[in-house]
């Protein structure tokens, strides 16, 4: 294997958060995340130019569509699918719809760590139908997407809304970061629609019986003009003879997109390190949601660093030292960490805390 890709998708931190990034790294033991302090020490790190998909596409040879990945993911996540499951032509723009479950405090509303909704397929069905019937009289359909996500069409928006990945608002407060720009004032209409409809929604009581949050909304971002299937130009040849022998691990419906327009293979999100060495790729990608996990509350941040860096990174490192594969990139808070085997041997190098490749 030639080169391991890990995103954490859903991994932002502030500039200076709590005290900055020399402050969080003397609270952190040396010992507690060795992998991340690795990779800190030796890779070459840079800011990205873009959000993580867009340097995805780049990496899967589909660099002409990263401007897209950009600005209107939707439209990436829309074109890939196949002929017979088709845009209608009525529908004028899409949407990527994230469900999640918002806190309501008293002056405003957050979006917890855990607030980005994984539904199962019955759930994701009946929301689809559910919509169709709400809906479907003011131009307005939802559909499943591969890769486990929605896909909302609606009328022409003659001034796209700029519009977030809610990810990028985990862990804060999202008044006044929802809708932006002219054509702003259709969406938002929407989405206070879709608050009330889900509000009385009978899957909410049956999530309620079960335990589980409600959900609370169909977040719409990233929205753009529909293209036609299968339009998008075919992949730009790459500057690696292997790229036909890629696979994607990742549940996110523009990566599936991008998947699909490249010929790269996507499979479900790895397990562990073992998965992705054993992709039987000659480059592989994981696409990791850092908090969405199964280790029980209270789960801290450095909590899931350290599971991260335990069951994914170490055994990568490992690997990289032992030449199986020739190159490790870490994509996470908008900056790209590549490490190589040679890159271990510049012992000059001063210790860094593993906070300088997140920051």
């Amino acid at each position: 294997m030639s080169e391991v890709a890990i995103i954490l998708s859903d991994l932002y931190l502030a500039e200076h958060g709590r005290g900055g990034v020399d402050d969080r790294d003397a609270a952190v033991p040396k010992d507690v995340l060795p992998a991340l302090a690795r990779v800190a020490r030796f890779a070459g790190v840079s800011a990205l130019p873009g959000d993580w998909r867009a340097w995805l596409a780049g990496w899967l040879g589909r660099g002409d569509v990263a401007a897209a990945c950009d600005a209107t993911p939707a439209v990436i996540a829309a074109a890939a699918q196949e002929a017979d499951q088709a845009i209608s032509p009525e529908t004028r723009s899409v949407w990527l719809a994230t469900p999640l479950h918002l806190i309501a405090g008293l002056t405003s509303v957050h979006l917890d760590y855990r607030g980005l909704l994984k539904l199962d397929s019955a759930t994701l069905d009946q929301l689809c139908q559910d919509f169709g019937r709400a809906f479907a009289a003011r131009g307005f359909s939802l559909r499943r997407l591969p890769g486990g996500g929605l896909l909302a069409g609606g009328p022409h928006f003659a001034n796209l809304p700029l519009t977030r990945d809610p990810a990028r608002l985990l862990g804060g407060g999202i008044g006044g970061s929802t809708v932006h720009g002219p054509g702003a004032a259709a969406l938002l209409m929407l989405g206070a629609e879709l608050e009330m409809w889900l509000h009385a929604h009978p899957l909410n009581a049956a999530r309620a019986r079960r335990g589980e949050p409600p959900l609370t909304t169909l977040w719409l971002w990233g929205g753009g003009e529909p293209l036609p299937p299968r339009s998008l130009a075919p992949p730009t040849p790459s500057a690696h003879p292997d790229t036909t022998f890629m696979t994607v691990f990742g549940e996110d419906a523009v990566v599936a997109g991008l998947c699909a327009l490249s010929g790269a293979r996507l499979r479900p999100p790895a397990a562990s390190a073992h998965d992705i060495l054993n992709s039987g790729a000659a480059r592989t990608a994981a696409v990791i949601e850092l908090f969405h996990t199964d280790k029980p509350q209270p789960a801290t941040l450095m909590d899931l660093l350290q599971h991260l860096d335990e069951g994914v990174l170490a055994p990568l490192v490992t690997a990289l030292k032992d030449g199986a594969i020739q190159q490790l990139t870490l994509i996470a808070n908008d900056r790209c960490s590549v490490l190589t085997a040679r890159d271990g041997l510049r012992f000059w190098r001063r210790s860094r805390g593993p906070w300088a490749v997140l920051q």
